[in-house]
């Protein structure tokens, strides 16, 4: 069988500057005709506050940063439902795109538009049938179909799946109806406290998260399948395999800082609570008002799911 490559990711925390830039489309636009509650973004202590940024603002945010050095992550709810989507794209040196597959339903020529840009990759964020997160995400069935038209075009497919009490003992479960569906990578993360977030992953929780990862990846060999299981940053390294081996530590506050809504500096896109402000973004230049210092309750945890909204 064709193995596609899945190295095609955005960023990595290896990078020696990193910027998320957090963006919402304008209010009077809805991302898609269904109502979502998983978006972090809207549960941003700076969503509230946001400011609106036009787009030709946003695109010379993002050059300006790029010149001076930051790999730009633009975080934002749906890219495509910005006009200006493809001068984003290139401007912020895409490789792989995030989107809820409401966009490729409504107009399937999207998918030719990204590949002949060069984009290979396409995550989505899904429910998994009865082991859903209890979180209303987008509708099922619209993104199992966008799934599949991705999949046939010859992209590679990756599903995020959000996990909490709910479910996080049944990952290979979880995943029968996507390998139906011939995703390629899975990515499993953990809800972070914010308001009505209920059943959240303690650090404890997250063993069994990483044990059956493990048997994940023994079950299903990278090499003879094309199926590539990662578990993301927030979950913490505590019981991470070969975390001392990659030596990874939080880049938060460091080689890492987010843009927040309302054009604040801070640690990372979870932590944009005031106390946590660090600077000022204006005109295209970041300004530190003061370092971040870092301190792990636990060394191999995540900092911002010990936060207390």
């Amino acid at each position: 069988m064709e193995i596609k490559s899945i190295t095609q990711n955005n960023r990595n925390f290896s990078d020696a500057k990193l910027i998320e830039y957090l963006a919402v489309p304008p209010t009077k636009i809805k991302c898609t005709s269904h109502i979502c509650n998983h978006c972090y973004l809207l549960h941003s202590p700076t969503y509230k506050k946001r400011v609106e940024r036009s787009e030709e603002r946003m695109i010379q945010d993002i050059g300006s940063l790029t010149n001076q050095g930051y790999k730009v992550f633009f975080c934002t709810t749906e890219l495509f439902k910005y006009k200006r989507w493809k001068e984003i794209f290139k401007i912020a040196g895409y490789k792989s795109i995030r989107t809820n597959g409401y966009p490729f339903v409504e107009n399937p020529g999207l998918i030719d538009e990204i590949k002949e840009m060069g984009i290979k990759k396409v995550t989505f964020t899904a429910n998994a049938g009865k082991y859903h997160s209890g979180l209303n995400l987008p509708e099922e069935k619209k993104v199992n179909q966008a799934i599949k038209m991705s999949g046939e075009k010859g992209l590679t497919t990756s599903v995020n799946i959000l996990l909490n009490k709910n479910n996080f003992e049944s990952l290979e479960e979880m995943i029968e109806p996507f390998l139906a569906l011939g995703v390629d990578y899975f990515i499993f993360s953990r809800i972070l406290p914010a308001n009505g977030m209920r059943g959240l992953l303690t650090t404890e929780d997250t063993k069994q998260v990483y044990d059956q990862v493990s048997k994940l990846k023994k079950k299903f060999p990278l090499s003879e399948t094309g199926k590539y299981f990662e578990v993301s940053g927030e979950m913490g390294s505590k019981y991470r395999p070969n975390k001392a081996k990659t030596k990874f530590v939080c880049p938060a506050g460091n080689r890492l800082l987010a843009i927040g809504l309302d054009d604040n500096v801070y640690p990372c896109s979870f932590m944009t609570q005031k106390q946590f402000k660090l600077g000022k973004l204006e005109k295209g230049i970041i300004h530190l008002d003061r370092k971040f210092d870092l301190k792990l309750k636990d060394p191999w945890g995540c900092f911002a799911h010990d936060i207390k909204t």
